[in-house]
């Protein structure tokens, strides 16, 4: 079995040549039929005319022999039963009319009419003339018979023939309206199964482009989310190292007290007191170091006293700067467990943490700290995200107050509710502010201002704020103004 190729074009060809060449051959077929169906009918008509002609002329020997004009013409009332005569006449032998029945022949018509038996046509008509013979006796059979007269009968050969014409006519309207809408509906199947196979085409990519597209944003939630936890570490590596400095100081302190201690004078005046041990009297008495002994012991027990009392102040220090970084490093766990449950929290709470990862860089920049914190719901979050947001976003304020180089510089942090039922952070500065035509473009992936940015930590936090069923919006009067960074939060259900 031969296979049409699978190129939808070409296969579209081909079944369009093949409809046209069966179009063809079934024209040609249709119209040797109309042919043959034409050539058919006129014998046809001829015979069945000839046929009734020849009843109608033994009925009428009878009257004709005798010259009866009455029993002629009923024998002409026959010819009505065929639709398609139009008038009859009998003639005697002699061409004397006996009886005629119909429509008058004219002159002309009478003249066309074959002297014997026989057909032919005359302006549309059929002209029949058929011999009356003498009725049959004993004596005498028909063939032995006389001629006796003539009948003539006229029949509307054109009025019939184009009626069947018309039907012969219609059968091929009706076969080529029948192929052609053939051609069309295969035709159509053909454009559909090519819209079809297109549109599973288009279907396909789609979906493997929206795979691309899944994929792609998992990655990038995925780069973002290390991004912002590298984010977080780096502020409390930045927290750590200043804690680690104060520890460094009250450590050099402590070993500068410690090399500089005068205890070390007592295994001298041990040693000293060891020598003297039999005469101690004497030794306090007369010796000249004796007696400045006595004078220095009192002094350097106060020394050590002093020395003892700041080195356990600097210890005591230090002891409070290891416990700061356990906490620092015990907030840093908290926020690096697996992320993506949602859970009811303080939003307070993880604006003070978020500020806290950033304690040290805000404090290296002096940057005043402001905290408007009204009492609001608990919101149910994923905790990981929102911190995340939160130090992207006071990160940002802090690079915007350094980069304007504002003498004082502000941060101010509000907490509140929303008439929609939401909890409402906002992050103040009073740093360079944006641009008009940079608020519509600052959350898409890629837009960055800073020259070592990455252009996705305000797209991931919009992105976080969203999947929490929150929003992220950022307000700017223009350049030297400043920046208010909105986060929305839905309320945890009470």
């Amino acid at each position: 079995m031969k296979v049409l190729p699978r190129n939808p074009a070409r296969k579209r060809k081909i079944t369009l040549a093949i409809l046209v060449t069966s179009t063809v051959c079934l024209i040609a077929a249709c119209v040797a039929l109309f042919v043959f169906q034409v050539r058919t009918f006129k014998r046809d008509f001829k015979n069945d005319l000839s046929a009734f002609s020849k009843v109608v002329a033994q009925i009428s020997a009878e009257s004709v022999a005798f010259k009866d004009n009455g029993g002629a013409e009923e024998a002409l009332k026959s010819l009505g039963a065929k639709t398609d005569v139009v008038s009859g006449s009998i003639l005697t032998k002699d061409g004397t009319p006996l009886a005629h029945f119909g429509d008058p022949d004219d002159a002309a018509i009478q003249q066309k009419y074959p002297p014997n038996k026989g057909s032919i046509l005359f302006q549309g008509y059929l002209l029949h003339s058929e011999p009356i013979w003498e009725p049959p006796s004993e004596e005498r059979s028909v063939l032995d018979g006389e001629r006796i007269g003539t009948l003539h009968v006229r029949s509307n050969y054109s009025t019939v023939f184009e009626s069947r014409l018309k039907q012969y006519a219609g059968i091929l309207a009706l076969a080529l309206i029948v192929c052609l809408l053939l051609a069309a509906v295969v035709l159509t199947g053909l454009k559909v199964e090519t819209q079809i196979k297109k549109l599973q085409q288009e279907i396909s990519d789609r979906e493997r482009a929206e795979s691309q597209l899944e994929e792609a944003h998992t990655q990038l939630v995925e780069t973002s989310r290390h991004a912002g936890m590298a984010e977080v570490a780096t502020g409390v590596l930045h927290n750590v190292g200043n804690v680690l400095n104060s520890v460094n100081v009250s450590a050099n302190l402590v070993s500068d007290r410690v090399r500089g201690s005068k205890a070390d004078n007592l295994l001298k005046v041990g040693a000293l007191l060891r020598e003297h041990a039999d005469h101690l009297e004497s030794f306090f008495a007369n010796d000249p170091r004796g007696k400045l002994l006595l004078d220095y012991l009192p002094n350097l027990g106060a020394h050590l006293h002093e020395e003892r009392s700041d080195m356990l102040q600097e210890i005591e220090l230090l002891t409070k700067n290891l416990d700061h970084i356990k906490e620092i490093v015990a907030m840093q766990q908290s926020y690096a467990s697996v992320a993506g449950a949602l859970e009811p929290v303080a939003i307070a709470s993880l604006a003070d943490d978020a500020l806290q990862i950033n304690a040290a860089a805000l404090n290296r920049h002096g940057v005043e700290v402001i905290r408007n914190y009204a009492d609001v719901p608990l919101i149910m979050v994923d905790k990981h995200k929102v911190i995340q947001i939160l130090v992207n976003l006071i990160r940002n304020a802090k690079y915007a107050m350094e980069e304007f180089g504002r003498g004082h510089k502000q941060l101010v942090i509000g907490i509140e509710t929303t008439a929609e039922g939401c909890v409402r952070v906002t992050v103040k500065d009073n740093g360079q502010g944006i641009l008009p035509e940079n608020l519509v473009r600052i959350f898409s992936h890629g837009f960055t201002t800073k020259k070592d940015g990455h252009g996705f930590g305000l797209h991931t936090s919009a992105l976080a704020a969203s999947e929490m069923q929150g929003s992220l919006s950022a307000h700017s009067d223009g350049l030297g103004t400043g920046a208010i960074f909105t986060l929305e939060l839905p309320q945890a259900p009470t």
